[in-house]
């Protein structure tokens, strides 16, 4: 009940997508794959907070932040031609 309020208070506030995710067996052993895949190749750039986060990223239990579920959002950010930023 919660979750739906929530999710339709986001989307009336006028983001265009809202999820919300159990952290129990999360995330898929495939996704985590994929993650260290990504770190490896240096995707991250200089974004070394992922390096030094990645265990607490693939076990979520190890944040010290002790979270029941994952709250996101998406809003798009369109881009005109012709305007400047």
């Amino acid at each position: 009940m919660m979750e739906s309020w929530i999710k339709r208070r986001l989307l009336e506030m006028g983001f265009d997508d809202v999820g919300i995710v159990s952290l129990e067996n999360f995330p898929p052993e495939e996704d985590k794959r994929v993650f260290l895949n990504w770190l490896e190749k240096g995707y991250h750039a200089d974004m070394e907070y992922m390096e030094r986060g990645k265990d607490a990223r693939l076990n979520p239990n190890l944040s010290p932040l002790k979270g029941q579920r994952v709250l996101s959002w998406l809003f798009y950010l369109m881009v005109q031609k012709g305007l400047e930023s």
